[in-house]
Formats: structure tokens, C-alpha cells, sequence
């Protein structure tokens, strides 16, 4: 029997292909940009890596409103970016 193959995505942020677990989905309520916990949200999907740089080229190159086929307030993407620049605790330091 084969290996089950986990799903392909591509992120709107790179452009690059990764698996779907990889990645986090968006979609639109409204005009809003809104994360998928779930990543089972009716309608549209857009992908994107939880990183700062992927984030920033999204919403540079008007990813998700291109994704969208719409205008996109993507507010949110100004809160991921403050979260993803907050660095994260030190892991030699955590054992002290």
C-alpha cells in the first residue's frame, strides 16, 4: 500500500510549495481577511507561511486581494507581522 501523500499548497507570500501543514490558511469574511484555524472554512482558501518575510511580500505584492479576485482589507496582516517580529524566548536560556 502507498504512503498517503499530504496535500500541496502554494504560499501567496513566496510562491513556493509546501505542504499544506506547513502553511496557514486565510479566507475572506466580508471584505476581512480572517485565519482558518480550522484550515475547513467554506469557500476560497489562500496559504501563507508564518513568516515575517512571506507576511511582508503578501502584502506588498496584493496577494490575497489577487487570490481573492476582490479588494482585501488586510489589517491583519499588520498584527501578524508585529506578533511574528516579537522574538521568541531564548532557547539556551529556558534550562536557567
Amino acid at each position: 500500500m502507498a504512503d498517503a501523500v499530504s496535500p500541496q499548497r502554494t504560499c501567496v507570500g513566496c510562491r513556493t510549495v509546501s505542504d499544506a501543514a506547513a502553511l496557514t490558511r486565510f479566507v475572506l469574511v466580508g471584505t476581512q481577511l480572517t485565519r482558518d484555524a480550522s484550515g475547513r472554512s467554506p469557500g476560497r482558501g489562500a496559504w501563507l507561511h508564518m513568516d515575517a518575510a512571506c507576511v511582508e511580500q503578501a502584502r506588498k505584492r496584493g496577494a490575497f486581494a489577487r487570490s481573492f479576485h476582490r479588494r482585501v482589507d488586510d489589517a491583519v496582516l499588520d498584527e501578524l507581522l508585529a506578533e511574528l517580529a516579537v522574538p521568541g524566548p531564548d532557547p539556551e536560556t529556558l534550562g536557567e
